[in-house]
């Protein structure tokens, strides 16, 4: 193997961490027509100093200036409705989201470093809890999708939220 294929592996590797051998070996054939082994190949990622670990998934959007602002938003109008509330009307709610994700977990990059992958949306499958409290009583509603403010309605027969739901949205 040349060092242009060795090059090319490191690239491979920089480009998409959680690639496997095997895609390796593919994408060597394809853009070199030669055929080396997944052992081979092993040993050289070996001197690149690289291990295999756990990745860490960003989702992309995470930290967009405009999604920051939205919460930002959302937050300073939350506070300025809870001030108006009267306590005996205050519910207190808990969400719990268990997380069922299909993604490879192991990616590779320089030791004592993460494995960092950076992904348009993380597609997994949520179960999610929501518990609440009302006058020292506990409820509970358990749903695979998402929570919307519907949903969370839903848990509430004949309580009025109206008003505050508009000023939220």
């Amino acid at each position: 193997m040349y060092n242009v294929h060795i090059q090319a592996i490191q690239n491979y590797i920089d480009l998409d961490s959680s690639i496997t051998l095997e895609s390796m070996r593919q994408k060597l054939m394809n853009d070199f027509n030669i055929d080396e082994s997944t052992m081979t190949i092993c040993r050289y990622i070996k001197t690149f100093n690289n291990s295999l670990k756990s990745t860490t998934l960003i989702p992309l959007r995470r930290n967009f200036e405009k999604s920051i602002n939205i919460r930002e938003a959302y937050a300073n109008r939350f506070f300025n409705v809870l001030s108006d509330i009267d306590e005996t009307r205050l519910y207190f709610v808990d969400k719990v989201g268990f997380n069922i994700s299909m993604r490879s977990k192991c990616g590779r990059s320089l030791r004592g470093t993460n494995a960092v992958q950076t992904v348009a949306g993380i597609r997994s499958r949520n179960i999610c809890l929501l518990q609440h409290y009302k006058n020292a009583i506990a409820k509970y509603h358990v749903q695979t999708t998402p929570y919307n403010t519907i949903t969370v309605l839903s848990c509430y027969p004949g309580a009025n939220f109206n008003n505050y739901i508009k000023i939220l949205n």
